[in-house]
């Protein structure tokens, strides 16, 4: 009956509040409702309901350095709050509030929870818990606002869930929603009594949606939450940005804390709870404690479809400096999130007394006076036992313990492990609840930077971890600070947790991350912190699910992941991992078992590129194979299905064991380890079996374990297909600067064996064959070392004496031909244990050089002594023509410009631009022929548009000559007196010019080995070349009404050929040798000139159309050598080929000054397939 009452009571309150819901009161909020305590006297009257409002924007509102007017005030109530719900419809006006101060009510105790600044929305309290035999007492905890999960035994309470149906808020359509300094910052909280309430609190759910503008600064809170503390929140579709900054909390959640309702308390009565046991064993161990099953797990904190958010400065002095979850945290399909700058500061945390009623541990009573110790702890204790008395470690592989069980049908039910509640963890974002979640997916960018903690995650801890790029994702500088076993530079996974990473539309990148070990006090003040590079670190029993990247992208792990041994957590997460099996336990990495594709590469690289100065960067010639700077730890099995794994620059990765599919690529530089651990001791573990069931059996129904206690048989490494990343080579990674340490397969279980099918030789840079090293043979003794265990056999697909060949060509750098062989066993290269070593040899066959070392400038500058030469002798045409002068002096300004586009690698674009002046001198006798000699210096600059430029100083010399005479074209066919004589010009020319080069050329590190930095290089050299002109042209006069005077048809024949002489440049270790080369065109060019008489001044005008066929063409090439090799690095210089055919139209003008001054000009235009020629001339003559 008491039950029936009780229910009976709950569903009228939960009916009440339903029917209230729909008492939903609507005002307007207009520009008149804003306030601004500075100026005005009177006090903010805050807005309250006693039911679910809507307020309606009408205009932009703000309510500033409200509860400051007298010394002691500050608000009682927040500026808007409710019972029910909240709605704030923006209509694209602006919602503020800054400074808002607000102090707990005088009735109230000090201990009640603060007020929020802003809004504060409330629910009615008979539906805020549905409790079933609830009977308060003095010791009965409450739910603490904090965030952390706690799961109690309350005498005689049964399993709740609450459920709230009220105390939402929603603000949507506003162009700007701020909420800053709540409370002010310089205002002394404790003179008036008030604390931090933050600026926004909810009981039930906030959302933000569709807004512009989101701002939430500087707030502050002695709660969880510094800007918003709710139950569940969510951040949807802001289209310009959101800023959380500098928003702190005394506990949780520097910038938003939510935390649902505790998901489960267990009764006194266990037939009335829900059971929280052991898993029954029966064969295997069934269980699901590691699966992430988030399926019907709550999204408590959603931020999706935003354009720019970022959390910047904010500070938490318990768990999650930016965010803290109590659930699933989902940010998705955003384009751009950073988080930067978010802290732990414990400095923050409110001291709590500690209570006797107080507990961490999940506490279970029962009646069975034999419950009162259990088992779990039993066995937990034997183990720690077996730890301080063995020397072999209890075995991290379980699959290799077969437990067995008979079930009996009065089996103890066990107590699960309550949620680990640790505190100054997660930098940025916390969420370490059983169903604890952060999912980030799809987001455009996503950046976390030097976010810190003071125990685990720097960035991120969580128990469950899913990351989708959908653009570059990085963790860069975050780090994680304790005195003793800091956890997770970047990223923390608790224990039995997941973590899942795929690279899907951009690179995922881990540097600079780091854990920074304090110690003591006595010790901090002695020495400086122990600094250790990591990226993530996975608890006991945690695992890496998916590690997958799509073509063209990776993930990059410059900081090492570490793992807890699975040898040091509890028992009953031992069991889990048994259950699970090598199956379910295996990280399949670029996994194509879901239908998609992924064929990126996953990198482990020692770079050691670090911000932190306390970062040990260890150059490549001291790598320490156990150095924890270097070395990875996976606790799984490992099988590369596709793509590439890469180990590079001195790392080390121990996996449990390593398989590899046909198609996939393990790359490893010389000086890098795989390879799985030291073999469990089988003492070990029988005597954890052993033990196991002892304690078991000493309990009343428990189950019987059996096991072989063996080692582990999968402790073995198979390799497919092993490429040597060739620019290893080219650095000492051994003791001295001379030897270099092998890439190491090394399965170090016993009876375990290592594997290798094939080695292969690449060049992941693409620019290791630049280095001289390869310009002549080369034998490298002990590349690979393939190490098996005490009992194991070392495996190569080669036998003594057999030899397999690689061809390298195609690339970059010297050409050649690899052989790889086993290492002759005279030359005591082998272990007793059977080790193989495998030896490389190279012979170089040619060389390929890189666009930067091609030289293609040298060869394309007769091009441009080409333009130079056409462009000087069409300046003397244009001085020649215009008015007559029996004696004259001319000089013009000229400047030439070609443009050639590229067309492949080895012709790239080419420009020449010059500009200069010329002088001449010019005659004309009796019969109208004309004389001149002329003179023509210019100044011009080459560039290849990559690493050359040339400048270059011409000298040139003319000799014009043109015949007058006339011609009677109609004289054949009429003997009219009509007949009309037309006048006749031939002309010839001959122009000779000398160019001298200065070419400097600066080769970029984009072609060269790693490490390797090109000094400068200069040569000097000089072009000759002479152009030849013959043609002829005649007038025809045309009628006045015609748009054109006179029409001139003319015909050229242009010779031309130019000379480069060889050279070498400067700089002997980087420098090259050209050889001579040469060009030779002739050109057929036919047009017509047209030009008019001006009817207002002396001056005429001229239009030109030609067309210019090159008949015969002789291309450059010149041949070129390294100065360090030339012997076997010579390539040829092809130059860039102008079309074959032009078009040209120019036009000009001459104006006469007076009788004996005249100025002229032209701008002459010549298209050709692929190349542009612009040539400009101004000038003026004079008669003497």
């Amino acid at each position: 009956m008491k039950h029936l009452s009780l229910w009976l009571l709950i569903s009228s309150g939960i009916t009440l509040s339903s029917f209230c819901t729909f008492a939903n009161e609507t005002m307007n909020l207009s520009s008149k409702d804003s306030y601004d305590g500075s100026t005005t006297t009177q006090e903010f009257t805050p807005k309250s309901t006693s039911q679910s409002a809507t307020y309606n924007l009408t205009g932009n509102v703000s309510i500033k350095n409200a509860g400051m007017q007298d010394l002691g005030s500050g608000l009682t109530t927040s500026c808007f709050s409710t019972t029910g719900d909240l709605t704030f419809i923006g209509n694209g006006y602006s919602l503020l509030f800054d400074s808002i101060l607000t102090k707990i009510p005088d009735q109230q105790p000090p201990a009640a929870t603060p007020v929020p600044g802003a809004i504060n929305v409330l629910t009615d309290s008979s539906v805020e818990s549905h409790m079933v035999e609830a009977e308060p007492e003095a010791t009965q905890p409450s739910f603490p606002p904090s965030g952390a999960i706690s799961v109690l035994l309350a005498s005689k309470q049964t399993l709740q869930e609450p459920t709230l149906t009220s105390g939402n808020l929603k603000v949507s359509g506003c162009s700007s929603f701020s909420c800053s300094y709540c409370p002010p910052e310089k205002v002394d909280l404790s003179a008036i009594g008030s604390t931090r309430g933050g600026a926004i609190k909810a009981a039930g759910g906030i959302t933000f949606k569709d807004n512009t503008n989101i701002q939430f600064n500087y707030n502050a809170s002695s709660d969880g939450g510094g800007a918003i503390n709710s139950r569940v929140f969510t951040l949807e579709g802001s289209s310009i940005s959101v800023n959380f900054s500098n928003n702190s909390s005394a506990k949780s959640g520097g910038a938003i804390f939510c935390q649902d309702a505790p998901a489960a308390v267990i009764s006194n009565d266990l037939n009335k709870s829900k059971e929280a046991s052991l898993p029954k064993i029966s064969g295997q161990v069934q269980a699901s404690n590691n699966q992430n099953n988030t399926e019907n797990d709550a999204h408590i904190l959603t931020i999706t479809g935003n354009s720019n958010v970022i959390f910047s400065g904010n500070s938490a002095g318990e768990q999650g400096g930016a965010l803290y979850s109590h659930g699933i945290t989902t940010i998705a399909n955003n384009d751009s999130v950073s988080f930067i700058n978010n802290s732990i500061n414990t400095a923050l945390a409110t001291p709590k007394p500690k209570k006797a009623t107080e507990t961490n541990e999940l506490s279970v009573s029962h009646s069975d006076e034999n419950l009162s110790k259990d088992p779990i702890e039993k066995i937990e204790k034997a183990e720690h036992v077996e730890k301080e008395n063995s020397a072999h470690p209890i075995p991290s592989v379980l699959e290799s313990v077969h437990i067995k069980a008979l079930t009996s049908q009065k089996s103890a039910p066990l107590a699960k492990q309550a949620p680990e509640i640790s505190t100054g963890c997660g930098g940025a974002i916390y969420s370490c609840t059983t169903s604890g979640t952060v999912s980030l997916e799809n987001n455009g960018e996503i950046t976390f930077s030097g976010n810190t903690s003071q125990n685990k995650g720097g960035a991120i801890c969580t128990k469950n971890l899913v990351i989708v790029s959908g653009g570059k994702t990085t963790f860069i500088n975050n780090s994680a600070t304790a005195t003793a076993s800091p956890k997770g530079g970047a990223i923390s996974i608790a224990d039995g947790g997941d973590c899942s990473l795929t690279a899907d539309s951009g690179d995922i990148i881990f540097k600079g991350n780091t854990t920074i070990q304090t110690g003591s006090q006595k010790t901090k003040s002695q020495g400086t912190p122990t600094t250790t590079k990591n990226s993530i670190d996975l608890g006991a029993g945690a695992k890496i699910s998916k590690l997958n990247a799509k073509e063209g992208y990776g993930i990059y792990f410059y900081d090492p992941i570490t793992s807890t041994s699975n040898s040091a957590t509890s028992t009953s997460n031992l069991l889990a991992l048994v259950q699970d099996g090598s199956n379910g336990n295996t990280l399949n990495i670029n996994d194509t078992s879901n239908g998609a594709v992924y064929t990126g590469a996953i990198i482990f690289s020692g770079d050691g590129q670090s911000s932190d100065s306390q970062v040990q960067t260890l150059a490549i010639q001291e790598i320490a194979p156990e150095n924890t700077n270097l070395k990875s730890t996976i606790n799984q099995p490992v099988a590369l299905k596709a793509g590439s794994l890469v180990l590079e620059k001195g790392v080390v990765v121990e996996v449990t064991s390593f398989t590899q599919e046909s198609g996939s690529r393990l790359v490893m530089d010389l000086g890098t380890t795989l390879q799985t651990p030291t073999a469990p001791s089988v003492v070990a573990a029988s005597n954890l079996i052993a033990e196991t069931n002892k304690i078991m059996m000493s309990s009343p129904g428990a189950a019987a374990v059996t096991g072989t206690g063996s080692a582990s048989a999968n402790a073995n490494i198979t390799v497919t297909d092993l490429d040597i990343n060739v620019g290893s080579l080219l650095y000492s990674t051994g003791s001295s600067k001379t030897t270099r340490t092998p890439a190491v397969i090394k399965a170090q279980g016993t009876s375990a064996t290592a594997t290798v099918n094939q080695v292969h030789l690449v060049d992941t840079t693409g620019n290791s064959y630049e280095s001289l090293l390869f310009g002549s043979n080369q034998t490298f003794p002990d590349v690979v070392t393939i190490q098996s265990g005490t009992g194991g056999v070392s495996g190569f697909i080669l036998a003594d004496n057999q030899v397999s060949s690689q061809n390298a060509s195609g690339h970059y750098g010297y050409q050649g031909k690899w052989t790889v062989t086993l290492a002759p066993a005279t030359e005591e290269l082998r272990v007793t244990n059977g080790t193989k070593k495998v030896q490389i040899a190279w012979e170089p066959s040619g060389y390929i050089a890189s666009p930067e070392r091609q030289g293609s400038l040298v060869p394309n500058t007769l091009w441009g002594s080409f333009a130079d030469i056409r462009g000087i002798q069409n300046a003397i045409h244009t001085a020649i023509d215009g008015s007559q002068y029996k004696r004259g002096f001319w000089a013009s300004g000229l400047g030439n410009f070609l443009h050639r586009s590229a067309v492949s690698e080895s012709r790239r674009n080419f420009r020449h631009m010059s500009g200069g002046y010329a002088l001449g001198v010019l005659g004309e006798n009796s019969y109208g022929d004309v004389l001149s000699l002329a003179f023509c210096q210019l100044f011009a600059k080459d560039k290849d548009y990559l690493v050359s430029n040339a400048h270059a100083t011409i000298y040139s010399g003319s000799l014009y000559y043109q015949y007058a005479t006339s011609y009677n074209f109609w004289e054949k066919f009429s003997r009219s007196i009509f007949c009309i004589a037309t006048p006749l010009y031939l002309h010839g020319q001959v122009t000779y010019c000398h160019t001298s080069n200065d070419m400097k050329t600066k080769l970029t590190s984009k072609y060269a080995p790693i490490g390797v930095t090109y000094s400068p290089t200069q040569g000097n050299w000089g072009n000759d070349s002479v152009g030849m002109e013959l043609g002829g042209r005649t007038i025809f006069n045309l009628c006045d009404e015609w748009l054109f005077d006179s029409v001139e048809p003319f015909i050229n024949l242009q010779i031309f050929y130019g000379h480069q002489g060889d050279f070498k440049e400067n700089n002997k270790a980087d420098g090259r040798s050209f050889r001579s080369s040469h060009l030779a065109n002739v050109a057929l060019p036919v047009g017509i000139k047209f030009s008019r008489l001006s009817d207002d001044d002396p001056a005429v005008y001229n239009v030109t159309i030609a067309y210019s066929p090159d008949i015969i063409r002789n291309n450059p090439h010149s041949t070129a050598v390294l100065l360090n090799n030339p012997k076997v690095a010579v390539w040829e210089v092809p130059a860039t080929n102008l079309a074959r055919q032009a078009f040209i139209i120019s036009g000009g003008n001459h104006y006469a000054c007076s009788r004996k001054m005249e100025m002229f000009s032209q701008f002459r235009f010549e298209l050709r397939g692929s190349s542009k020629t612009y040539n400009v001339q101004v000038g003026s003559k004079l008669q003497f």
